[in-house]
């Protein structure tokens, strides 16, 4: 009787040994996708950010904006930005002589990221610029 539980107790079988091999296998798999998936979403943040950033650059990039108002669009690395601004009609303008004329300015920065299109868009008032005085005078 004892050398048949001897003979048990020595070591895993070959069937247990696979099943242990099986379970490593999938934690080890589970754990490389959350830690993939980590890295990855910490690149889009970082992307994101860099959109952000450039996309205020541009919007605080006058104070004021000339009566044609701006429209431009252009690369910068992985980013493509455009620049619009459009008149902003109120209340003010149009019954106050003297009221400085608004723009509303909008900017849009996107990339390509992972085979999707991400597009960063902020917007803002600004003035209009004033018009110069003739003769150089002093305002």
């Amino acid at each position: 009787m004892t050398s048949g539980w001897s003979r048990r107790s020595r070591g895993m079988s070959l069937l247990e040994l696979l099943m242990a091999v099986a379970v490593m296998a999938m934690s080890l798999g589970m754990l490389y996708r959350a830690m993939g998936g980590s890295a990855r979403a910490a690149g889009d943040a970082g992307r994101y950010q860099e959109a952000v950033f450039m996309a205020e650059g541009l919007l605080y990039a006058n104070a004021d904006l000339p009566e044609g108002g701006w429209n431009e669009q252009g690369q910068s690395g992985v980013f493509h930005w455009n620049v619009h601004s459009s008149p902003y009609a109120t209340v003010a303008q149009q019954g106050t002589p003297g009221a400085v004329p608004l723009h509303v300015l909008q900017v849009a920065v996107g990339w390509e990221e992972q085979g999707r299109a991400r597009t960063v868009e902020l917007m803002t008032l600004l003035p209009q610029r004033p018009p110069p005085l003739l003769g150089g005078g002093v305002r």
